[in-house]
C-alpha cells in the first residue's frame, strides 16, 4: 500500500455585492499553497516589484490587482526577462499603501498572492 498524507486547508471566500462573482483564496497551514511563485520585495516600497514563476506556469499570463474588498483595481503591465521566469511588474502610480491580492491567471489555473504596498515608510 502507498503512503497517504493529509493537508489541512483553510478557504477564505470573499463576495463582491456588486457582481455575481465570488473569489476564493486557498491557503495551507503555512499560509500559501506551494505553487512555486515568489514575489519580492514584499512589502513593496516602490511602484515596481518582481515575480518569479516556474517556466511551466508562465505562458499565457494575465495578472490583476484586487483590494481587500474584492474590487478590481488594475490589470498589471509586466515585462519578462530573457530567461522567461522573472517578471517586472508595475503598480498604478496612485495606489495607496495597504494589503492587496494579485490574481495570476494562466492556462493551468488561477493563483492568488497577497502583497503589501508600503511606499510611504513610517
Amino acid at each position: 500500500m502507498g503512503k497517504s498524507s493529509t493537508i489541512s486547508i483553510e478557504v477564505i471566500e470573499h463576495k463582491d455585492p456588486n457582481k455575481d462573482t465570488t473569489g476564493v483564496t486557498a491557503v495551507d497551514e503555512y499560509g500559501v499553497l506551494d505553487d512555486g511563485i515568489t514575489i519580492y520585495p514584499n512589502p513593496i516600497t516602490s511602484s515596481e516589484f518582481y515575480m518569479n514563476l516556474p517556466v511551466e506556469l508562465y505562458s499565457p499570463l494575465h495578472i490583476q490587482l484586487f483590494n481587500l474588498q474584492g474590487q478590481l483595481i488594475s490589470e498589471l503591465n509586466f515585462q519578462k526577462d530573457r530567461t522567461g521566469t522573472q517578471t517586472l511588474l508595475t503598480l498604478p502610480p496612485d495606489l495607496l499603501d495597504g494589503i492587496y491580492f494579485l490574481r495570476i491567471n494562466n492556462s493551468r489555473g488561477i493563483v492568488s498572492k497577497k502583497i503589501i504596498v508600503q511606499k510611504q515608510l513610517k
